[in-house]
């Protein structure tokens, strides 16, 4: 995830393909992996402040 964020890339579209080969039944149970590691944290924290639009 991190380096999705790095190049990038709409987390929110690569998300469900990493919860399916996770084995998870819901996204939501995917997302506490941003939680576990600080970098991660901040990066979806300023991924949120500045959202990439598409075309960019």
């Amino acid at each position: 995830m991190v380096q999705w964020y790095r190049e990038g890339r709409d987390v929110r579209r690569e998300l469900p393909k990493l919860s399916t080969y996770l084995g998870h039944v819901e996204v939501g149970l995917t997302y506490w992996y941003i939680e576990a590691v600080p970098e991660l944290l901040e990066l979806a924290a300023a991924y949120l402040s500045h959202p990439i639009q598409p075309g960019e």
